[in-house]
């Protein structure tokens, strides 16, 4: 391996930063939550875990240039009833540290696979946002049996529909060339309540983009017979204004594809739909958690 081939961040001033940052949204975190540093093949996986320890599990995965932070809004009703896991994904621009990037599918799965093992978990609720919600599709393909529901939220998967123009627009631009102008841009198409210099998480995101070194993610590749094999309750929540695909045809086309599957559009939000409109997520997916039938 070449040296720092795994930094996620291009110097330690940088990453000093982007972790500053992080600590301040943490400043604000909704309820009582501990660090935890999980060590495997991969690096150290840094998790923020909110809720009674003996309650049943929940992980959380966030979408890409993001961080565990960004569920702040969902954490308070879901640690009522649920131990929560807000995991920073591998190579992101939180606080895990990887000694491997990821490189395939499989890499991936194996990432989690550590994680459920080192937590203890024989199995757990899994929650993915965005590009969260591609990881979380991978491994509920490959380990189902350790996956007790599946929780979608706008997810980076190609098969629901073809990316539009819209996102071509604000994403590209901010994946090539992030600066604060681009970032910025993405968050006020993708958002409905758009950019605030008031929002720690939206800043976070914009010292953490601009200080990441160039990292090739794995983009998301699954056949449509792999998705149909998916036979654990899942949930696919999208919002009305959806940039990624059209949010209505998307929510159609996953009936065809999904065996177990419920749908739920929120009106006034985005592809941020966790900040746009997080209380209505919230009851949706505590609807889901608490009234799904498990037998399947």
């Amino acid at each position: 391996m070449k040296p720092n081939e795994s930094a996620v961040f291009r110097t330690p001033a940088g990453e000093a930063k982007s972790v500053l940052a992080y600590n301040k949204v943490l400043t604000l975190w909704p309820t009582p939550y501990e660090e935890l540093d999980i060590s495997s093949d991969f690096g150290v996986t840094h998790i923020i875990a909110s809720g009674p320890k003996n309650a049943e599990p929940i992980i959380l995965l966030h979408g890409q240039y993001s961080t565990a932070t960004s569920w702040i809004h969902l954490i308070p009703a879901l640690c009522c009833s649920f131990r929560v896991f807000a995991v920073d994904t591998i190579g992101e621009i939180g606080k895990s540290r990887p000694s491997f990037l990821p490189k395939s599918r499989q890499d991936y799965r194996n990432w989690l696979c550590d994680i459920f093992d080192q937590l203890e978990l024989k199995k757990a609720n899994l929650v993915g946002y965005s590009y969260g919600g591609f990881l979380a599709t991978n491994f509920a393909i490959a380990n189902p049996e350790r996956v007790t529901r599946l929780i979608l939220l706008a997810p980076g998967i190609p098969n629901l529909g073809a990316f539009t123009s819209p996102w071509a627009y604000y994403g590209l631009p901010m994946m090539i060339l992030p600066s604060r102008f681009t970032i910025r841009r993405f968050i006020n198409g993708a958002s409905t309540k758009g950019y605030s210099t008031h929002n720690p998480v939206q800043e976070q995101m914009i010292l953490g983009m601009t200080n990441m070194r160039k990292v090739s993610f794995l983009r998301p590749q699954f056949t449509d017979e792999e998705l149909n094999k998916i036979v654990i309750p899942t949930l696919l929540i999208l919002g009305e204004y959806e940039i990624m695909y059209e949010p209505r045809k998307a929510l159609e086309r996953a009936t065809q594809l999904f065996a177990n599957l419920q749908t739920e559009l929120i009106p006034e939000a985005g592809h941020m739909l966790i900040s746009d409109r997080p209380e209505m997520v919230n009851q949706s997916m505590l609807n889901f958690l608490q009234s799904v039938n498990l037998e399947h």
